[in-house]
């Protein structure tokens, strides 16, 4: 069963990941590693080490530097509880097309809206990319 304790949408907010920390690359883990111990098909068949997020989390700070792709976070007061991903296609005919990725909810915050959440940011941030082009 879901928890799903009243908390108004309002106490998450989207960050874009623009910089790198010890404490985001740990929560961002904690994220991760819940997603795929219960299944998540989000990339990974078992909860990868730290290190690893670290290195894929340096991957999306550059996509985000070179403004081809970018990494939603969702936190509250107890840090990053949902992420998302979305990515631009190489340059060239379809380098208008941008694909969404990587989306996922801790499971002690589901239920409360923060995958749609981070899903309303991605395509924002997408579409003002895609009309960009």
């Amino acid at each position: 069963m879901l928890d799903t304790h009243p908390v108004s949408i309002q106490d998450f907010r989207i960050h874009w990941l623009d910089h790198l920390d010890d404490q985001t690359i740990d929560e961002v883990h904690r994220v991760v590693s819940a997603v795929v111990e219960l299944g998540g098909a989000v990339g990974w068949l078992q909860p990868p080490a730290r290190t690893v997020i670290g290195q894929w989390l340096s991957e999306w700070q550059s996509a985000t530097i070179t403004g081809r792709g970018g990494l939603a976070l969702c936190r509250d007061i107890e840090g990053i509880q949902a992420l998302g991903c979305w990515r631009a296609s190489p340059a060239g005919a379809m380098a208008h097309v941008v694909e969404l990725t990587k989306i996922m909810v801790h499971p002690d915050s589901r239920g409360r809206g923060l995958g749609r959440m981070v899903i309303d940011a991605l395509i924002d941030t997408a579409d003002s990319y895609g009309r960009s082009c």
